[in-house]
């Protein structure tokens, strides 16, 4: 019988939940990649984060924390602050890892995660997917798999989203799996700075048709969204959303890179100040801004 477990939200972020055990059989972790807490949009049930725990498994212990259920599109969005719990049920994901499933979302994952389960051990990284579609252009704002990530970032813990990859196509699982762990050792997850993190799209395509990898930087514009209403039955109506794909064929943009076949990179911070405007307007804000009259 699996075991069920409600952790009211006040204990989790007052770090006093249950430390995550330390898998008796784990292999010696590689020098600063020694625990992992890896999550995903798509649940606990997927395929991919299976087996993607199962590569880390191998070189670091691996902690899984996953929605019970799909949580596409919900970006960083946290139930726990309305309900005031999270209920957490362990779960048997093979060999040296630790996993678990909760009544909540990609970002109640990560919280719980870092500041309840591990409370005595944070992961030295935290790594989101692998979703099944890519995440381009504007599709980070949505995207639940980026939300885990950026609520890692925002909690100081360095983190990668990864996303595109195909349930069936079990060679590609295994190497793209594999350089998503070797990704996690490189030097320049180790040096990331607080508050950064990375968003990964592969395409897909046979693992022999992938050309290589770039870093780029994030399209604009992509998506061209409205509304369609589709009943109307008094004073009131039925709204559709569309969204059309826009072509972008410049170069150094993960759209455009993508498209050829490349695995595309972007690295993103937490923080959204505009230190441009922000420099402009304490300089001009006499006349920028209206005065407040009292």
């Amino acid at each position: 019988m699996l075991k069920r477990t409600v952790y009211p939200l006040a204990i989790a972020l007052a770090l006093v939940g249950t430390a995550a055990p330390t898998p008796s059989e784990a292999q010696p972790p590689q020098a600063n990649l020694r625990r992992v807490l890896i999550t995903n949009d798509n649940g606990i049930s997927d395929i991919k984060i299976k087996e993607l725990a199962k590569a880390f498994s191998k070189i670091a212990e691996t902690v899984v924390v996953a929605a019970k259920e799909d949580k596409s599109g919900t970006t960083n969005f946290m139930q726990s602050f309305r309900t005031g719990r999270i209920t957490a049920t362990k779960q048997d994901l093979g060999k040296n890892i630790t996993a678990y499933s909760i009544d909540g979302f990609p970002a109640d994952c990560v919280l719980w995660g870092v500041l309840g389960l591990m409370k005595d051990s944070p992961p030295d990284l935290v790594v989101s997917g692998i979703n099944g579609g890519p995440n381009l252009g504007e599709d980070w704002f949505g995207s639940g798999t980026i939300g885990a990530a950026r609520t890692a970032a925002f909690l100081g813990i360095p983190a990668i989203a990864v996303s595109g990859l195909d349930d069936d196509d079990r060679e590609a699982m295994r190497r793209v799996n594999e350089w998503v762990v070797e990704l996690a050792k490189s030097a320049w997850i180790r040096n990331m700075k607080p508050f950064q993190y990375l968003t990964v799209s592969i395409p897909r395509i046979p693992v022999n048709q992938i050309r290589g990898v770039k870093v780029v930087q994030r399209a604009w514009g992509t998506r061209m969204l409205s509304f369609q209403v589709t009943e109307e039955a008094g004073r009131s109506s039925t709204w559709r959303p569309a969204m059309e794909a826009l072509k972008h064929d410049k170069p150094d943009l993960d759209t455009t890179e993508f498209g050829k076949n490349y695995i595309v990179v972007v690295p993103m911070v937490v923080n959204e100040v505009d230190y441009e405007a922000l420099a402009e307007l304490r300089t001009t804000k006499a006349t920028a801004l209206p005065a407040w009259v009292k």
